[in-house]
């Protein structure tokens, strides 16, 4: 293959899955939380040379590649909601969930609820564990207005409110983890993560908990819409390349024919 066809051909399968990228950063733009994914682009010259080194019968030709998706888990904007079940963590954590085979499954989705039962659960009915099982509320804690009934400390120890005079009580301590390789988790949708083989390596979390707020996703919009056009533009020259390279063969063939 030529040379600048392959170049022009690389770079267009490689703008075509940053495109995919940064259209599921977009689509969660609302999403509580949400961790975006960005693309890491191999040096071609390493590539190149630890390549060669293994398959010296191969040959190379210049191009676009990417080595890894990754998710960014830096810290996102941290917004008032006033809303005494919105948890947000300031800092390294996740909160832990139970999943629905009992596994652990870990997020920073703290749009919490109170389910049937009395449980803190996500939105999606998980239920939300503390350092002794799952976080479940007195009775007359959902009919009590929860500014009043409920409180949670920044260590995550969550208190209720009850009786007249009301009385404070402890009722659990959220668990709340860290991981020292973010990036061995499996990410599953958007919201969640996944620990299945142990690899991640979980450590003690240092983020706070504070109440009446949420997180927000961890990157500008209207930042990964310009990245969005700017990859268009970047594929439509590659396609002009090609159709250009196309051309001066078919020229060349039809002279030497």
């Amino acid at each position: 293959m030529d040379s600048g066809l392959f170049s022009a051909a690389s770079g267009m399968i490689a703008r075509t899955l940053i495109q995919d990228v940064v259209g599921r950063n977009i689509a969660n733009a609302s999403t509580t939380g949400y961790k975006r994914e960005r693309v890491i682009n191999a040096d071609f010259a390493n590539v190149l040379t630890k390549t060669r080194a293994l398959h010296p019968e191969l040959r190379m030709k210049s191009g676009t590649y990417i080595s890894d998706i990754v998710t960014d888990f830096s810290q996102g904007k941290i917004h008032e909601t006033g809303r005494p079940l919105d948890l947000s963590i300031d800092g390294k954590g996740f909160f832990v969930v139970q999943g629905p085979n009992n596994e652990p499954y870990y997020t920073r989705d703290g749009s919490f609820q109170i389910g049937s039962n009395g449980q803190l659960v996500t939105k999606e009915g998980l239920p939300v564990l503390g350092t002794d099982g799952p976080i479940v509320l007195p009775g007359d804690t959902a009919t009590t207005s929860l500014d009043k009934a409920l409180s949670i400390s920044e260590d995550g120890s969550v208190y209720t409110f009850a009786g007249d005079p009301p009385v404070k009580q402890l009722v659990g301590r959220l668990k709340i983890v860290a991981f020292e390789q973010e990036n061995s988790l499996e990410r599953l949708g958007a919201g969640f993560y996944a620990d299945f083989n142990g690899s991640a390596g979980s450590i003690q979390a240092t983020g706070l908990i504070r109440q009446n707020t949420l997180e927000k996703p961890n990157f500008d919009i209207v930042q990964s819409m310009v990245e969005m056009l700017k990859n268009h533009r970047y594929y439509e020259t590659g396609q002009k390349v090609i159709s250009t390279i196309d051309q001066s063969f078919k020229s060349l063939f039809s002279v030497v024919g």
